[in-house]
């Protein structure tokens, strides 16, 4: 039982392994879901937040730096923090996002080094504890994935090289 717990909460799998909820008030229903998130996907979780930051190269080494230079170029950080600051503008999204950021911390407070994910002992580091800017990160990040992409870093480079009427 999860001291930072209200009430009782119930956590249901079904047959296809996907979580239902089941919570007497918004708080421990919003913990609860960043703690199964977490204890379902913290790697990933984390593993994209360093992508979108630009910080995958402080994980995997030098191969990322390139892809963390565009991250930041994109401006990424500065993305989140205004996502971030207009979801502070709301004290129930305020509320939840901080009770999310809560049950994430809990699930990482609770590993130790034998039940720690596979993928932080093969990389040799330790899950940073979560913020309400991870949030927001993961947020952008998958805004920036579901977009199908872009060459606009390419491009403008191509259209300054070349000049408008090269270019088209």
């Amino acid at each position: 039982v999860l001291e930072q717990l209200q009430a009782p909460v119930k956590v249901v799998y079904d047959d296809r392994l996907v979580p239902h909820i089941f919570a007497e008030n918004d708080n421990d229903l919003y913990f609860m879901q960043g703690y199964v998130t977490a204890q379902l996907r913290l790697w990933q979780m984390e593993f994209q937040t360093h992508a979108s930051a630009g910080r995958l190269s402080e994980i995997v080494g030098k191969k990322a730096i390139n892809y963390d230079r565009e991250q930041r170029h994109k401006g990424m950080i500065t993305a989140a923090e205004n996502a971030l600051n207009a979801l502070n503008t709301n004290s129930t999204t305020k509320n939840i996002v901080q009770a999310y950021t809560q049950g994430v911390n809990a699930y990482i407070n609770s590993l130790s080094y034998k039940t720690m994910p596979f993928e932080y002992k093969l990389l040799n580091y330790q899950p940073e504890p979560w913020t309400p800017l991870k949030s927001a990160l993961l947020l952008k990040y998958m805004a920036d994935d579901l977009t199908g992409g872009d060459n606009d870093l390419e491009m403008t480079n191509a259209y300054k090289l070349l000049g408008n009427t090269d270019f088209n």
